[in-house]
């Protein structure tokens, strides 16, 4: 009996004894386990902290990025989701790395946090760094380029005409801009915000009125005609005829695309209604009204204007019909007749400033009624489509073939003008001829100048073609499409100016396509005066947010100061001096 509970309980302690070793095993077991477990979690926080410390470099580099280029703080959504987008890559890469992590061994992280390093050197270049470079480069080629262009030699002299008629075109319109911008948004500030359309209207009209008075009574001072002795008899005569003809000149240009483009706005506004809206069709109405509205306010005034001219030349003892006058021969005869000089120059560029201003703003407005009837989508006053900018390769083919269509007008408007107005032929004012002179010229203007707005349109609808992702509206491409226009256009010019040195080629020919050539001389100006118009926006609008107005009046009083007189002095006196060498060539060869 005593031996089977010994043998009982050595039983037990056997059983115990396995019960503990196993339960040692097991131990033994999950040790490892968890200690790798342990390693996995700790792998996983160094990742985690890696990944944190590279999304705050990124967001670093994206606000960086956003001060230094305008444009990104303009497109807050585009950088979200460029954000958003670097984030899950980033997301995906740390869940790879962390599916691989777990047979890495820690010595195996801290190489991959080494090259991880080595890879934050080799970043994309700052943008600031990469527009300053772009910049820099692009400086000295256009320089380069356009002292290639100013002097280049062909055998009439006139691409040097060209040339420099581009730079005075470009020059005088991107002032005008400026000038007519800061007018009507300070005018504007004047309305309040919800005001009727009739009352912005107005304010159209007032400025038109304003900017047109401006240029009648600016010519009529600077021209000389209202003085006693607008030159000195006791001075060299050509001087201060050159200098007195180089101040109205630039003068009454500048105010002459101002006023032009004070009647865009005016016509687009009309445009804008909404009864011309729900009609597309309507919109071509607006072009003639407008133009029949400045036939009579220009004949209203040039017939004030011949009136004034008659008491003038009265008043110093000249009874000669002043649109008669032919150029004196020696330099005392003319130091006596000063004011016959100065009342006629003040006559023919008032003329002419008033057929600029109608040929700009009805070609303009025509352009926008052909826009938005192929297209459905009406720009804004000032032609800009802000939104809806993207068009199918339908709307730009039929773009350019009315574009097309307007330069054939041109040319036949040109060889009939020759033939019903011929060079040399004095037509006195008032009269019906004279009338019809008018507006021969100034649907000779009209053509020409829409065959530049369309082909620069056409430029644009085709680049949001061919890169959707760019606005053509921003800066950027502003400048692009400047770019290629210029080039484009300088070989057009060049070889339409070989084609008129030709002999076969007669007059006729020749005055339509130095027509086409002004029209393309333009189009380069347009471009190039958006291009700059667009930067000053951007810098007023980003760097003054609060006062955008008060900064672009600024902006645009520096500009003129530094601009203007530049461009008076040296761009203008150099292109009438060639003009004034080639009219003498031309008389020479003719006699």
């Amino acid at each position: 009996m005593r031996e089977r509970p010994c043998a009982l309980n050595m039983g037990l302690l056997v059983i115990a004894l396995m019960m503990a070793t196993q339960g040692v095993s097991a131990r033994s077991q999950r040790v490892p386990e968890e200690s790798r477990a342990l390693r996995e979690q700790v792998s996983a926080l160094q990742e985690h902290d890696r990944v944190q410390e590279a999304e705050i470099k990124l967001l670093k580099r994206q606000l960086a990025r956003a001060k230094a280029m305008p444009r990104f703080l303009e497109a807050g959504e585009e950088n979200a989701e460029l954000i958003a987008a670097e984030r899950t890559l980033k997301e995906e890469g740390v869940e790879e790395k962390g599916e691989e992590g777990e047979e890495k061994e820690e010595g195996e992280e801290e190489e991959g946090e080494g090259e991880e390093g080595e890879g934050e050197l080799e970043e994309e270049a700052d943008p600031v760094e990469l527009t300053l470079s772009i910049s820099l480069l692009s400086y000295i080629t256009i320089i380069m380029t356009l002292f290639w262009l100013v002097n280049y030699e062909d055998e009439g002299g006139e691409m040097k005409i060209y040339v420099w008629g581009v730079l005075s075109n470009t020059l005088s319109i991107f002032l005008a801009v400026l000038s007519f911008t800061s007018l009507n948004g300070l005018s504007h500030q004047l309305v309040p915000n919800h005001a009727n359309v009739g009352i912005v209207i107005l304010v159209d009209f007032c400025q038109l009125i304003f900017c047109f008075a401006m240029m009648q009574f600016a010519v009529a001072y600077i021209s000389g005609a209202l003085e006693d002795q607008p030159i000195d008899p006791n001075l060299d005569i050509a001087p201060q005829k050159e200098q007195r003809e180089r101040r109205f000149k630039s003068v009454a240009t500048l105010l002459a695309h101002m006023s032009g483009f004070a009647a865009i706005n005016l016509g687009g506004g009309i445009q804008h209604l909404e009864i011309l809206q729900q009609n597309p069709p309507l919109t071509f109405i607006v072009p003639p009204v407008l133009f029949f509205f400045q036939l009579i306010a220009c004949r209203s005034v040039r017939k004030f204007r011949r009136g004034w001219i008659e008491k003038i030349l009265l008043r110093h003892g000249i009874k000669s019909d002043y649109t008669a006058m032919q150029p004196l021969e020696t330099e005392q005869k003319d130091a006596g007749r000063g004011i016959e000089w100065c009342v006629e120059k003040w006559d023919d560029e008032t003329y002419e400033s008033e057929n600029e201003i109608s040929s700009l703003a009805i070609s303009f407005l025509l352009l926008q009624a052909i826009r938005y009837n192929i297209t459905g989508i009406m720009p804004d006053n000032m032609g800009v489509e802000e939104e809806h900018y993207q068009h199918p390769a339908s709307s730009v083919i039929m773009l350019g073939v009315a574009g097309v269509v307007l330069a054939a007008l041109c040319c036949m408007i040109v060889v009939w003008s020759s033939e019903s107005f011929p060079e040399g032929v004095e037509i006195a004012p008032g009269t019906m001829k004279s009338f019809m002179k008018r507006i021969a010229i100034v649907l000779q203007g009209t053509t020409a100048m829409g065959f530049a707005w369309a082909l620069m349109y056409v430029s644009k609808w085709q680049i949001s073609i061919i890169a959707p992702e760019i606005n053509p509206n921003c800066v950027e491409a502003r400048v692009v499409l400047a770019l290629c226009i210029s080039v484009f256009a300088f070989f057009i010019i060049l070889g339409l100016d070989k084609i008129a040195d030709l002999d076969s080629t007669g007059e006729k020919t020749d005055k339509a396509i130095i027509a086409i050539i002004t029209s393309l001389s333009i189009l380069v100006g347009f471009t190039w005066e958006q291009a700059f118009d667009g930067a000053v926006e951007i810098l007023s609008e980003v760097c003054f947010k609060a006062h955008p107005i008060m900064a672009e009046t600024t902006l645009t009083v520096g500009i003129f100061i530094i601009v203007y007189p530049q461009w008076r002095k040296y761009v203008l006196k150099t292109l009438l001096k060639l003009k004034y060498e080639y009219r003498l060539r031309q008389e020479g060869v003719a006699r």
